[in-house]
């Protein structure tokens, strides 16, 4: 599935590794990749209306403040 995302453009995967080689700091957690949703990319904001119902059903109204408050940040 993320292959499909990657290549359709929908979430975007930048290299920690390349990038503390090349001086900059590593995004969201861990050493290896670090994915987000493209914020510039409609298809992306379709998944995100798409997963909202999920969202409510799974954690419930407050929750889902905590889970999904900004899908777009690197992590």
């Amino acid at each position: 599935m993320k292959e499909l995302f990657s290549k359709f453009k929908i979430v975007q995967v930048v290299s920690n590794e390349q990038r503390h080689k090349g001086g900059l700091k590593r995004l969201g957690k861990g050493y290896s990749k670090a994915y987000r949703l493209n914020p510039f990319n409609p298809l992306s904001y379709i998944l995100v209306v798409v997963t909202i119902p999920v969202i409510l059903l799974m954690y419930g109204f407050v929750g889902s403040f905590e889970k999904a408050i900004n899908p777009f940040r690197w992590g």
